[in-house]
């Protein structure tokens, strides 16, 4: 009988997304690991709220918000691997279960049909009516490139076709600074 590869090689997986052990604190380390491998429990929303409180209690103090949302984006990318290499054989083990309610830990699963996609260009009346909002979205798009050109302008006022005046847009809502964080491939 060939011996079957394991689902998570750590030393692939650590390769993919370089994480050491210092990377990630021992509390991260370790509420992920006990997540993972204890098939016991149950898990609500409510119970991942308290194990994040937890472990922000035990954190707090010991590592810098940033640091802590650095580690967490680590973690996201690292869980994401593992996720996209479970699903598959994941799908196929839900389909042994019957029909009905289905849980693990609380947590329900059920396996269902992907949707259908149409091919609608076949129709003329389609083609037709895609076509006119084709030609309706360039000209929108025409048009807000015009009023945001009056934002550069001292006046904030743009001179369209035949002259027409276009007024600069109005605040909807103000950007606000963010934090972006990438990890490196």
């Amino acid at each position: 009988m060939a011996k079957k590869k394991p689902l998570f090689d750590e030393d692939e997986l650590r390769d993919t997304v370089e994480l050491t052990e210092s990377d990630v604190p021992a509390i991260f380390r370790q509420n992920i690991i006990e997540t993972l491998v204890n098939p016991g429990g149950y898990f609500s929303k409510m119970h991942i709220a308290n194990m994040v409180n937890i472990a922000a209690q035990k954190l707090d103090g010991h590592i810098s918000p940033l640091q802590a949302l650095v580690n967490i984006k680590v973690i996201q990318e690292y869980l994401s691997l593992w996720e996209e290499r479970l699903r598959p054989l994941a799908k196929d083990d839900a389909l042994r279960y019957g029909k009905g309610e289905n849980k693990i830990r609380g947590v329900e699963f059920v396996v269902q049909g992907g949707s259908t996609s149409y091919n609608y260009d076949e129709n003329s009346e389609y083609n037709e009516l895609s076509q006119q909002i084709a030609e309706l979205t360039k000209k929108q798009a025409d048009l807000v490139d015009l009023m945001k050109s009056a934002l550069k302008s001292p006046e904030r006022v743009a001179i369209g076709e035949g002259g027409l005046v276009i007024e600069a847009p109005s605040v909807k809502k103000a950007g606000g600074d963010i934090l972006k964080i990438t990890i490196p491939k």
